[in-house]
């Protein structure tokens, strides 16, 4: 009997070092999972910090572009508004100068009638 006690000490024995085994294991794991729990917080700040400064990067890009147009539209009509003003003057010189060719073949005109006497 005393080799069966023998026996089911050294089973036992043997359990008892598998189960300290196990619980070394486990609490490196344990270790290891805190460790991982702590990088994915992280992550998940870093994650939440990097969307808030695209969408503050995404509002300054549509800001941007809104003023962007409006210049645009700005500019366009500020040069629709030169054409405008630049055939309008291009009109009246040209009145200007039919005016003036107008003058000189009346006067013109005058001078023949003065010097042939007709009236």
């Amino acid at each position: 009997m005393s080799e069966d006690l023998k026996s089911v000490e050294n089973r036992l024995s043997e359990e008892l070092r598998e189960t300290e085994r196990q619980r070394q294991r486990n609490t490196e794991l344990l270790e290891k999972m805190e460790i991982l729990c702590d990088e994915h917080e992280k992550i998940k700040q870093e994650r939440a910090h990097l969307q808030e400064q695209i969408q503050q990067m995404r509002e300054e890009l549509q800001k941007a572009h809104a003023e962007l147009e409006s210049s645009t539209k700005t500019l366009a009509e500020e040069q629709r508004r030169n054409q405008l003003l630049t055939r309008l003057k291009d009109k009246y010189e040209l009145h200007d100068e039919e005016e003036e060719e107008n003058e000189s073949v009346r006067g013109e005109e005058e001078k023949t009638k003065e010097e042939y006497g007709t009236n």
